[in-house]
């Protein structure tokens, strides 16, 4: 992936001239130029045994894109060295791997064999050890030459080191870092063709920084952290001398970048006229650069999603930069009090820093006290604004917290990822982050600084792989969605069957309906004829596995599939309209679906055909519909329940027969029916609650509460607002004075939440099924929530109304000891 950047981070490079170096290291002479990656250790055996209980370097060699590498790491079990060595690796072939290690032979020995034998090759014998193996013998080579011992798995290797023990053709740069370096080391080779390039390790331009770079080791169980430093070329255009009069500062960036974002690059810049004149030699221009950018003091580059976004720090926001910038000199919309502008030149940005981009596309920018947000769209503004206001950015992230404590305190760069589970590798380099087992939730952690000093600049690289924290939790915006006109009907997740992740309706007062994938991009748009009545079910018509989207409008009956098209003859339209909500039955889970609603009095069921279900004889009512009629199954029986605005409540069975009798009238309050306690139960106006079992037995108990009380009757769990107060299991939530929605409540991995929101107030609020509130809440939010899994990292999701004509997606961290 490329947004991770491994070892485009990991790298220190040196640009050296030539010196001879191979006396005072003398194994160097045993290197060549086909050297990839070089390890030098003062105690083999004990690296060995670092990188055997290492999680972060098992993933590498369990799940590596090199297909010999876990064989190549098996095969070094069988060497004890307890001295220093040296261990060359290096490209044979398409995805494979092979080691040559040089060591001193006296502290040395290899796993006995059965199979053993030498052959001569010029004046060097060459010892072969077989060691017999389910799915492929393995073979380890080794020669003595002058007094040390090599040891591969390859043949090759051992002739090419004998042919050329006599010329000393490692590079003179890498002879140069072994003298400047201790024990301890990592030297990788960066020119287009090492492997490390080839198998994106790092980025390909990153070849420009240099020919080899070194870092020293530091293994711990669950973490890596590299430390080392880069020489500086002044005469040669590279990366890091857009900021060599840049002095190290406290970045700025992390206190605006939302926890959430992800290919974090932040960068300190002091000298603009310096950073231009270097970045004119990369890019091989001439560039005046806007006199706007001279009080430029930090830049930051980050992404949501997909979309990346820049952040510009000023010493001083001048008034009339936004003026200089805008359209329209004014704000196009205010987000929590936060202005928008359009831009007036959106490539301005884009060219005036892409030596640090690919590419940048900035339509529109906001003010952050002294900073400017740059964006392609107002959406991913708006979910940086949500994240600074519920303080949940990167400077407050325990997992960043974490990576700083193996970093200096100033940067001149630094760059930050982290990824919590579920995720599928691309390239080599992300198995450094990728979790070990699905059921692994850590967060894996990767930041590289760079510090810059007089003649160099230090390094600092760290891989962590953090355990979720008693008492971790939080919720925080995952993105901002803008429809063309305000909400109507309230957002729903629905699965899209073929990537089985969670995506977003919604329909707008212009009775458009909208489909989101869950990055945000609007799949398809519809225009409806109607308002939509009540909720949307999925349905499988054709049990195949694909899933249709099943609803009423005020006067059609619609089916569409997941593209947004209509399902004939799934598209009746109603004369008069005033249809009710749609009820979906499946009485024995096999998909043979009843749609069921209401128009007046009338009472329509169709089967999976769209035909009328002619044994069912309940299709006129007293009245009209008060809900939508409801299908409970109690003890192996079914019954079809229909409540009446005059009172009446009808227990029907599959036939629309009555199946439990009961009183001709109830005054219904605005809560609906549902089980509890295996019996029907429901409140009334007087704040009663009743329960009719299924012999017609009817209880009243009286709740104590007003008229306008609501409840939520799921999962065997009575909840009840009124006013401002949330009754459950005999405890009590006080909330603040509002207007709320009613309480709702959702079970997920057996664990129930409950929530409203306060619509007046605009907050959300999240309770446990004790009624003890989600570490975070109340989260900004004016409408009803749907609450899901994240198909994608477990994690939950919920999507609500944000403004008008907006929604807000946030992500909930869940706490470990929450109940």
């Amino acid at each position: 992936m490329k947004s991770y950047l491994i070892i485009l981070t990991a790298i220190l490079l040196v640009h050296c001239s030539p010196k001879n170096t191979y006396q005072e290291q003398p194994l160097l002479n045993y290197l060549s130029k086909q050297d990839d990656f070089v390890i030098r250790t003062d105690h083999l055996n004990q690296l060995k045994a670092n990188l055997t209980n290492n999680s972060q370097f098992l993933n590498f060699i369990n799940q590596g894109n090199f297909k010999n590498s876990k064989q190549r790491f098996e095969l070094l079990q069988k060497i004890d060295v307890n001295t220093k060595a040296l261990i060359s690796i290096r490209e044979i072939g398409k995805d494979e791997v092979d080691f040559i290690i040089i060591t001193e032979p006296a502290q040395s020995t290899i796993a006995p064999s059965d199979q053993i034998s030498s052959k001569n090759y010029q004046e060097f014998s060459i010892e072969k050890r077989v060691y017999p193996s389910e799915d492929k013998n393995q073979v380890l080579y080794s020669v003595i030459i002058k007094e040390n011992l090599f040891i591969s798995s390859s043949q090759l290797l051992i002739e090419n080191t004998i042919r050329n023990y006599n010329n000393a053709i490692a590079p003179q740069s890498l002879g140069k870092l072994f003298k400047v370096t201790e024990e301890n080391s990592l030297y990788f080779r960066l020119d287009s063709e090492s492997f490390l390039l080839k198998n994106s390790f790092f980025p390909s331009f990153t070849n420009s920084f240099g020919d080899w770079g070194a870092l020293s080791i530091g293994l711990a169980n669950k973490k890596m952290e590299f430390h080392g430093f880069n020489s500086r070329n002044d005469s040669v255009p590279y990366f890091l001398n857009l900021f060599k009069e840049s002095k190290p500062v406290v970045l700025k960036s992390p206190n605006y970048i939302p926890e959430v974002a992800s290919s974090i690059k932040m960068y300190a810049v002091q000298d603009m006229e310096q950073f231009n004149r270097v970045q004119n030699k990369i890019k091989n221009r001439e560039l005046t650069l806007d006199t706007l950018f001279n009080k430029v003091e930090e830049i930051a580059t980050f992404k949501l999603k997909e979309n990346t976004l820049a952040l510009i720090h000023f010493t001083s926001l001048e008034p009339d930069y936004l003026s200089e910038l805008s359209v329209n000199k004014s704000s196009d919309s205010e987000y929590r009090d936060y202005p928008i502008y359009r831009l007036n030149k959106p490539s301005l940005i884009e060219t005036s820093f892409n030596a640090l981009w690919n590419k940048l596309e900035a339509t529109y920018v906001a003010p952050l006290e002294q900073s400017l947000l740059f964006s392609s769209n107002v959406s991913d503004i708006k979910t940086v604004i949500g994240n600074l206001s519920a303080g949940t950015t990167l400077e407050n992230s325990p997992a960043y917290t974490s990576a700083k404590a193996s970093l200096a305190e100033a940067s001149t760069v630094l760059f930050y990822q982290a990824q919590t589970t579920h995720f599928n590798p691309k390239k080599a380099h992300d198995y450094f982050l990728a979790p070990n087992q699905k059921e692994d939730n850590n967060t894996k952690v990767f930041a590289s600084q760079w510090v810059g000093d007089q003649d160099f600049f230090h390094q600092h690289l760290v891989f962590l792989d953090l355990p979720p924290k008693k008492g971790q939790g939080g919720v925080s915006p995952l993105m901002s969605l803008q429809l063309e006109n305000p909400i109507s009907y309230a957002p729903q997740w629905v699965k899209n069957h073929i990537n089985k992740k969670q995506e977003i309706l919604v329909q707008d007062n212009k009775n458009q309906l909208y489909l989101f994938d869950n990055n945000g991009k609007l799949l398809w748009k519809k225009q409806l004829k109607g308002p939509i009545q009540g909720k949307v079910s999925q349905v499988d018509l054709y049990k195949n596995g694909r899933l249709q989207l099943a609803f009423t409008t005020t006067n059609q009956w619609l089916i569409l599939d997941r593209n947004g098209n209509e399902v004939p003859p799934f598209n009746k339209t109603f004369k008069d309209g005033n249809l009710s909500p749609l009820a979906v039955f499946d009485y024995d889970n096999n998909k043979e679906y009843r749609f069921v609603f209401g128009q007046g009095k009338d009472i329509y069921m169709y089967d999976r055909n769209a035909k009328n279900v002619r044994g069912f004889k309940y299709n006129k009512t007293k009245s009209y519909l008060l809900e939508v009629p409801k299908h409970f199954k109690i003890q192996g029986n079914d019954y079809l329940v229909f409540k009446g605005i005059d009172g009446s409540l009808d227990i029907l069975n599959r036939l629309g027969k009555t199946r439990v009798k009961t009183a001709k009238n109830y005054s219904f309050s605005e809560n609906e029916i549902a089980i509890l306690d295996q019996q029907f139960s429901f409140t009334d106006l007087q704040g009663n609650l009743i329960q009719i079992n299924t012999k017609g037995k009817e209880s009243k108990r009286p709740l104590k509460v007003n008229a306008a009380h609501r409840t939520a009757m799921k999962f065997n769990q009575l909840v009840v607002l009124e006013d401002n107060i949330l009754y459950s299991k005999g405890k009590k939530a006080v909330l603040e004075y509002g207007i709320y929605t009613p309480p709702n409540t959702i079970k997920i991995n057996q664990k129930i939440y409950i929530n409203i929101t306060d619509t007046q107030n605009k907050k959300v609020y999240m309770f446990d099924s004790e009624l003890t509130m989600l570490e975070g809440f109340p989260v900004y939010g004016s409408g009803e929530i749907d609450l899901v899994e994240s198909s994608e990292n477990g994690t939950l999701n919920f999507v609500t109304k944000d403004k008008e004509n907006s929604l807000v997606v946030y992500r909930i961290k869940e706490s470990k000891n929450t109940n």
